[in-house]
């Protein structure tokens, strides 16, 4: 197995060259740069290079803590270029990034990699997020355990990987923000578009991402849901409503539009990836299921109001400028992809709870804003 092991001043001093795998899925990959800043905190002297699957680099383009962005398609030759690392920290458990981890040879790694039997792994250091995953091997109940181990989860994903790289979290989680940036004509296409929408540039707008691609499709807000959310909006709120999706969810988009009867303005479904972002930008509170739009808001620092069914809330953190909302009973589908029952849990979450929430943000009442680490369940009253 590779050296795992951290040896404290003395072996920080000497680590010039950091690797991140990290290739996938859109999401993951931006609430990881949250790292970023801890590394360069510990490792002044490094440089940090980031293997990524190629339809997340825009999400790395412009990151400051990152000095060379490598596609995963050509990783294997800066390989053969002689592509060195110090410390290389694999954080996917899929065999790319696993064959990847183990062909690169570092002094150091933490993380997933292909063992000497062939077989998928982990260094014992990352156990505490990869024991929680696919690659969970307990004979008392694999991937069942390691699900309830998800469930029984009190830390942020940014927490657990700041504690297996032995980063300082003190602080937590004071400068440990995902981080996206955006260029000025990128926000300037977005101050456009809203315009031809009929919003204008200080309009405090509401933006509500239902979906959350067709891979985990129990996440969705189902489009009757929606719909109803945002007729609740517009007569409660009155603020102006931005529908986004992806462009596999611009049917469900169409469903979501026709039944809310004109009272959201669709933001489109086919626009690339950095243009949603700004749009997403945009808004003054965004209402999103646990998806890449989440983690898009949370790094250009919107307000969220998160809506959880089936993953777990408790690993992402709100840094204290929104709220997590699940549904009074436990999701019976937890971490499947698709939902097995005909009324989902998502439709259960109490929608006029998180429309009096939006409203006191949208009045400038940031006090009533709770720290984001605690999740909040029906039961949970905030504003009682």
């Amino acid at each position: 197995m590779p050296n795992s092991s951290f040896t404290g001043s003395s072996y920080d001093s000497m680590i010039r060259e950091i690797v991140i795998i990290k290739l996938s899925a859109l999401g993951d990959v931006l609430r990881t740069t949250a790292l970023l800043k801890p590394l360069r905190q510990k490792y002044p002297d490094a440089r940090i290079t980031w293997i990524a699957a190629h339809e997340a680099l825009p999400l790395l383009h412009g990151n400051p803590f990152i000095q060379r962005i490598i596609p995963c398609e050509q990783a294997a030759e800066a390989q053969r270029s002689g592509l060195s690392c110090d410390l290389l920290i694999s954080m996917d458990e899929d065999p790319t990034a696993c064959d990847l981890a183990s062909g690169l040879r570092p002094s150091r790694l933490v993380g997933a990699y292909r063992g000497p039997d062939q077989r998928l792994t982990y260094t014992p250091a990352s156990a505490p997020w990869f024991g929680m995953g696919c690659l969970n091997r307990d004979p008392d109940g694999g991937l069942q355990h390691a699900n309830h181990l998800k469930r029984e989860n009190r830390k942020t994903y940014v927490q657990l990987w700041m504690e297996i790289l032995e980063l300082d979290h003190a602080s937590y989680p004071v400068g440990c923000e995902p981080i996206l940036v955006l260029s000025p004509e990128e926000r300037e296409w977005a101050a456009k578009f809203l315009t031809r929408s009929g919003l204008g540039a200080d309009t405090p707008i509401i933006g509500l991402n239902p979906g959350a691609g067709s891979r985990w499709s129990a996440k969705q807000l189902p489009p009757e849901s929606a719909a109803r959310f945002i007729r609740l909006l517009k007569e409660r709120i009155g603020a102006p409503i931005l529908l986004f999706g992806g462009a596999d969810e611009a049917q469900r988009n169409r469903r979501i539009l026709e039944l809310a009867q004109g009272d959201a303005v669709d933001a489109g479904t086919a626009h690339p990836l950095r243009a949603f972002a700004a749009l997403l930008g945009c808004c003054r509170v965004l209402v999103t299921t646990d998806s890449l739009a989440l983690h898009i808001g949370t790094a250009l620092r919107r307000y969220i109001v998160a809506l959880f069914g089936p993953t777990s809330p408790t690993e992402i953190e709100l840094y204290g400028r929104g709220f997590h909302v699940m549904p009074k009973c436990s999701c019976r589908c937890f971490y499947e992809r698709r939902c097995r029952f005909i009324v989902s849990c998502l439709d259960e979450l109490d929608y006029e709870w998180c429309a009096d929430r939006i409203d006191e943000i949208l009045r400038g009442a940031d006090q009533l804003l709770i720290a984001s680490s605690l999740p909040v369940g029906l039961s949970d009253r905030i504003a009682a």
